[in-house]
This record gives structure tokens, sequence and C-alpha cells, in this order.
């Protein structure tokens, strides 16, 4: 019998087991995230660019050189991102058109 089977056994819900691991469903993670406005790469200052998780001062600079973007995948397509640091902001990042 594991942890989780002898909270249940005890009256508790596997949802508090989860909340007492400091677990949180992928709902709540997603609603925190939908709060968050997207970073367009195409107009961000740099202080802006810095914030995104991933984005350091170096991949900053390059993202304003490199300006303009067709599409935020452009970002590791032409080497300023790796995929470790893509997968960090993509969530966070738009390429926007004028």
């Amino acid at each position: 019998m594991d942890a989780q089977d002898r909270i249940v056994r005890r009256g508790a819900c596997v949802g508090d087991f989860a909340r007492h691991r400091g677990n949180t469903s992928s709902a709540a993670k997603s609603t925190t995230l939908a709060k968050v406005p997207l970073v367009d790469i195409n107009s961000a200052s740099r202080d802006e660019l810095v914030r995104v998780p991933g984005i350091g001062e170096a991949i900053a600079d390059h993202i304003i050189a490199g300006r303009p973007w067709k599409q935020k995948s452009d970002l590791l397509a032409k080497g300023v991102a790796n995929k470790a640091q893509y997968a960090k902001m993509r969530s966070h990042i738009i390429a926007k058109q004028k």
C-alpha cells in the first residue's frame, strides 16, 4: 500500500493528497499562464524580452538585431535560441506582423 492509498483510506480525497504534495492541477496552471500577456518579439523592449523565461540579455540583443521576425519559431530555426531555451519561451512570445 502506498501513501496515496493510505490517505484515501483515511477519508481524504486524491485532490487533498496532490495539494499536500504541492502539486497543482493542469487547469490551475493553464489559467495562470493565460493571464500573462504575450510579449511581441518584433516590438518589445530589451527589458521586456529579458523578463520572458528562457531569454537572457544576449538572446534579447539577438532578437532585437534580427527584427522583423516572421514567426516565433524563426528564433530556433536561425540559431538565436536552442531547443531548451525555445521550449521555455515559446508559450510567452508572439511575432506580430505590422
